[in-house]
């Protein structure tokens, strides 16, 4: 059975965000990456003839898990005018957060990068360039403090 707005899909495309550290930059610096869309597979007419239904049900299910979607009207030469997803859309960084289920996990990288900045703001520019420090070290961050404060 073809997939073609397959959840597992979107849930690795939004992982892939989240575990490239481009949304730990972004809460560091402020940037704007949100809203932020994830591009669907494109649909050709052969594909909503053949398949129309496993279509429908994959929509309905992304629907319910109240995905934000984007549409765009496509022609098609045999079966006209159709209203088809573009894209899935992430307004915030919490809705993204929600959806991978790392939630706790940035909220402990929060605490421990306003930490780390508040007692070594020269350690800034390290983490902007290697975020998952704070995540990967942060059962050692209180030690490594105070070993350094010591000196």
């Amino acid at each position: 059975m073809a997939k073609f707005y397959e959840r597992q899909e979107i849930y690795a495309k939004a992982l892939k965000i989240y575990t490239s550290g481009k949304l730990f930059v972004d809460f560091m610096l402020c940037d704007e990456l949100f809203p932020l869309e994830i591009r669907l597979k494109r649909l050709k007419q052969s594909d909503l003839q053949n398949s129309f239904s496993t279509i429908r049900d994959e929509l309905n299910l992304l629907q319910k898990e109240s995905l934000e979607l984007t549409y765009k009207e496509f022609n098609f030469k045999t079966i006209g005018l159709q209203k088809l997803p573009l894209s899935v859309v992430f307004k915030d960084r919490n809705m993204l957060l929600g959806f991978i289920r790392k939630n706790e996990e940035f909220i402990q990288f929060v605490k421990d990068f306003n930490m780390i900045i508040m007692k070594y703001p020269i350690l800034k520019e390290l983490l902007h360039v290697k975020p998952f420090l704070v995540i990967e070290y942060h059962d050692i961050w209180s030690k490594f403090f105070s070993v350094c404060d010591f000196f």
